[in-house]
Order: C-alpha cells, then structure tokens, then sequence
C-alpha cells in the first residue's frame, strides 16, 4: 500500500539500493504493477540518491523516491539531501530501520534516530511503524502523501523523508509480502491518492489530510476549519498579553 499510495502520490522514479531489512519494500516496489519500468538498482546508497536527484533535476515536475536499508546506510543519503536542498529539487528519501525494540541493545544496523541524520534539511520527517497483519497495509498513509507533498510543495521544495520499521520476518518464502494488500479497506486499487493535502487560505497555513472517496471537501467545511484556525489565533494573542 505504501508502494501503491508513492505511485498515485506522482513518484514516478524508485531508485532501490537493496538491502536485508529494506526487504519488504524493495519487493513490493519490484512487484506492484503501478511501478513498472519506473525501478532502477544501485547498489552503493551515495550513488543511487544522486541517481535519483539527478532523474529529478533532469525532468521538472517528477519525483524520485531513493530507498536504503538501516542503520549508517542512511547517513549516505546526506551529501545528495544537502544538495536537494540547496537546489530545491523534489527528493523522497525511504528508509528502512529496525523496531523501536531493536534499538539502544546492540543490534546490527541500527541507529537511535535516523531521522535526526537527514532531519536538518528535510522537509519533512516522518516515521511509519511496522505492518501489523491485522490491519490492511503499512503505516498511516496520509503520512506518505504528506511527505511527497512538503518534498514538491511549490514555494520550496526539496528533500523529504519516510522512515519505515519492519518486523522479522522480512523475505517469506512463499505467500504475499507481509504488509501488502491490494488496496486500502474501501478504497479502490489503482485509483488516486488515498488522501489530499488541502491548503486553507488565512493568516496562518496548515494542511488537512482528508480521504478522497468522501469526495472534495464542501466549502462549509473549510469554512469552519478557517474560523477555527483563527479562533486559535486570537486565544493565542490574548494569552500572551
């Protein structure tokens, strides 16, 4: 789903740098119809996100999302972060990382926080946790729209990251990849993005994530969340004089 949700989001490049606990994402961007001829493998992390800067600048308007496995693989990423930042260029940044179990007690490839390696010049930073079998999917995808809009937002884009946790057992070797589904619980595969970022025009911006098959928002919706918005202004000013 998160593969899904990137693809309908107008990623339209994967750059992938395999690694074991990448695994599952790496699998699932080889196999989702919605990414076909859009995957490109290099194995060394410093070259596959200049390979996908470099697709970015190249066209204008596309987006490239970069993903490495866990722990100091991460801190390859940095020198091409800082140069989409710089540039102001449309970077996603996907990396895989051990659960918050795995972390501070020795365990191979992982570090406390990677978000705090790449966070600096990103965007955004955001984490997803492990997919759960109960539920349809990986994470919560309104993060994910989220994150391809701050790395595309139009007054200043640039890098963005999506930090993914995966659970053991990361290659089955039969059956489905853990955490796939064919699409979200009441929305249609291969349809538009599970969610929208929309930008209320006031005093102070903010963005609502909002499930598209409720259809566009009524203007008296927005109406409301306006008036609240400035509401919360007003409380603010009052408190502090």
């Amino acid at each position: 789903m998160v593969v899904d949700e990137l693809a309908r989001c107008g990623v339209d490049r994967f750059v992938v740098s395999p690694g074991s606990r990448s695994t599952p994402l790496a699998l699932a961007i080889a196999r989702d119809p919605a990414t076909a001829g859009k995957l490109a493998v290099v194995h060394d992390e410093r070259s596959a996100a200049f390979y996908a800067l470099g697709h970015a600048r190249a066209r204008p308007g596309s987006v490239a999302a970069v993903l490495t496995t866990s722990g100091t693989a991460v801190a390859n990423l940095l020198p091409a972060a800082c140069e989409a930042d710089a540039a102001g260029v449309p970077l996603l940044l996907l990396t895989a990382d051990r659960p918050a179990a795995l972390k501070g007690v020795g365990a191979d490839q992982a570090l406390e926080s990677q978000g705090r390696v790449l966070e600096p010049v990103c965007r955004r930073v955001a984490d997803l946790p492990p997919p759960d079998d109960r539920v349809a999917g990986l994470g919560d995808l309104a993060e994910v729209a989220a994150a391809v809009r701050a790395a595309t937002r139009p007054d200043a884009p640039g890098p963005a990251q999506l930090n993914l946790a995966f659970e053991e057992n990361l290659a089955p070797r039969r059956g489905a990849v853990r955490g796939r589904a064919s699409g979200a619980r009441g929305f249609p595969a291969g349809s538009g993005p599970a969610t929208s970022c929309v930008q209320i025009k006031s005093s102070t911006r903010f963005n609502v994530s909002v499930i598209e098959r409720f259809g566009p928002v009524p203007s008296a919706v927005l109406r409301e969340l306006d008036e609240s918005n400035r509401f919360v202004q007003k409380s603010a000013e009052s408190t502090s004089n």
